[in-house]
């Protein structure tokens, strides 16, 4: 059995992502060589909150829809112990933001080494699928 999004327990219903139905996987990415999805998603009132279950199966609906490249903006207290399952979701990219760098340039590159070394290293173009 198959839960929906508005069957998964959490503090908020997560947004539908119906309006994606009519852009399926050869629409865009084909179309439009260098289209990418950024997946903003989060109501502003859950930043820096954990990622949930219903976060989880949001992305995996987004990516099951698109076959663009998916980029996740840290708009949730995203941890290096995510990563694996960010990535078997499909999650191709994280874009960096303050809720897990802070405002200083260091935390850039705090964040950027402690989540390349939870790949093994890897840059992002390198890790698989």
């Amino acid at each position: 059995m198959t839960a929906r999004a508005d069957q998964v327990a959490g503090p908020a219903k997560p947004p539908t992502v119906t309006p994606l139905a009519a852009w399926n996987r050869r629409s865009a990415a084909s179309l439009l060589p260098g289209v990418l999805l950024e997946a903003s998603v989060v109501p502003h009132a859950q930043y820096g909150e954990a990622l949930t279950a219903a976060d989880l199966l949001l992305l995996g609906q987004l990516r099951a829809a698109i076959s663009a490249p998916l980029i996740l903006p840290t708009q949730k207290r995203v941890t290096a112990s995510d990563l694996p399952v960010l990535q078997r979701l499909g999650v191709d990219a994280l874009m960096y933001g303050v809720i897990v760098t802070g405002d200083a340039a260091e935390g850039f590159e705090r964040v950027a080494r402690t989540f390349r070394s939870a790949l093994g290293g890897q840059r992002s173009r390198d890790v698989p699928r």
